[in-house]
């Protein structure tokens, strides 16, 4: 299946889509949202805009979807933006990069059975140490980024 990363500029998402090209998925586009709460329940905000120079490293094109990041009004902007991909890059997936938040990851897969797209979630419940070893082990880079 052709598939989507939503992708927040963090190791998580960013490693998930390279598990998941590396298993041979199709990626048609990213998407990332940009909230304006930086306190958002369901998105990473502090380098966000870092996703428009990773896209372009990467290839690929990016669906960029503005949210005002209020709790649950938020998952509409996120269902936006996941139809924007089936729609335009004829997506049938989405990748993410959840790795033990049941908030996140439930609210994805609900939002996914709605529009009769499947969600990968390759980094779910890994060991966070183990994680981090294979990060470096494939070559990525991780500059911590403290506010």
């Amino acid at each position: 299946p052709n598939l989507a990363a939503l992708v927040s500029s963090g190791k998580d998402s960013l490693f998930a889509l390279y598990i998941m090209m590396q298993k041979g998925y199709p990626v048609k586009c990213l998407i990332t949202l940009k909230s304006a709460n930086p306190d958002s329940y369901m998105f990473h905000t502090p380098t966000v805009d870092l996703v428009k120079l990773q896209a372009k490293s990467i290839g690929l094109p990016l669906i960029v979807q503005k949210t005002k990041g209020e709790k649950e009004k938020e998952l509409k902007d996120l269902e936006q933006a996941l139809l924007m991909a089936k729609k335009k890059f004829k997506v049938q997936g989405i990748i993410t990069g959840a790795l033990f938040s049941n908030y996140q990851r439930e609210r994805i897969e609900k939002i996914c059975n709605k529009l009769k797209l499947k969600a990968f979630n390759p980094l779910w419940h890994i060991d966070q140490e183990k994680e981090m070893l294979a990060l470096l082990k494939h070559g990525f880079k991780i500059i911590f980024y403290i506010i």
